[in-house]
């Protein structure tokens, strides 16, 4: 689980939760109602929303509001991409990629992430671009890395794509970029929630001097246009940051033993 995929599953919990139905999370309650999720569950059974199927495999997978399951996640993401959802084929090759809730294997990886191109998947070109450059499952070949990266970058995510992984490895710069992206909606949908979140881990990771000056000042502004739940949401949200920040985090001492990490796909 990466922190790009806590972020979605969030924001996609959030958004199914507001359009399903009028029922609504009081600011005394710290996660998501089982009503939320059932109004989720409803619409991908019995309406065979492939949205909503997404966005079941996005909560399963990251442990957002049900207990983290990745075979289950791997089944809702079957269901959603069956119907024509690029970002679930995106999920289904990342999953082959990982070996999360399936056998790993690059070369099936690698063939959901060309169908999730196709059916308008920006984060798989980027995926198809890690692949290349790292050789997961093809040689290395930058040329072809480099293609669609560009590729990616022409369709205005590759920022955030960069900004998201260094924010993974424990870069303050970088989370404080990631929250100017969200606020201002460039290359990503706006999202004030998220926006503050980010520049309050950055805070938390240790940004320094004057940045930290504007990142405070500019945390203030957004502070005014969320309610308490909201605020308490960005909380959480930062808690998971840090979480998972800990594990990725460059100053952790090598393991001789270890076994190299695996790619970081989007």
């Amino acid at each position: 689980m990466n922190i790009h995929r806590i972020i979605l599953a969030l924001s996609l919990l959030t958004a199914c939760s507001a359009i399903a139905g009028t029922a609504r999370v009081t600011d005394r309650e710290a996660r998501p109602t089982d009503a939320a999720i059932e109004r989720i569950y409803r619409a991908a059974v019995e309406d065979q929303d492939p949205a909503a199927m997404y966005a079941l495999g996005n909560m399963f997978d990251a442990g957002v509001g049900v207990a983290q399951n990745h075979e289950e996640a791997f089944k809702w993401y079957s269901r959603a991409a069956g119907r024509g959802n690029g970002e679930a084929m995106n999920s289904l090759g990342i999953a082959y990629a990982q070996g999360e809730g399936v056998p790993q294997s690059y070369d099936l990886s690698f063939q959901w992430f060309l169908k999730a191109v196709h059916h308008g998947s920006v984060n798989a070109m980027s995926n198809i671009a890690i692949a290349y450059f790292r050789g997961a499952g093809r040689p290395v070949d930058y040329s072809e890395a480099a293609r669609w990266f560009e590729r990616a970058a022409l369709r205005g995510e590759i920022a955030l794509a960069l900004f998201e992984h260094s924010a993974s490895l424990g870069y303050p710069q970088a989370m404080e970029n990631l929250g100017v992206l969200y606020a201002k909606g460039e290359g990503v949908k706006q999202d004030v929630l998220v926006a503050y979140a980010w520049m309050e881990a950055a805070l938390e990771a240790g940004l320094q001097g004057e940045a930290r000056e504007a990142v405070t000042q500019e945390m203030g502004a957004l502070a005014a246009r969320l309610g308490a739940k909201e605020l308490a949401q960005a909380r959480k949200l930062v808690a998971a940051i840090s979480a998972e920040v800990v594990h990725h985090h460059p100053s952790q001492e090598a393991q001789p033993d270890s076994v190299p990490p695996k790619p970081d796909y989007l």
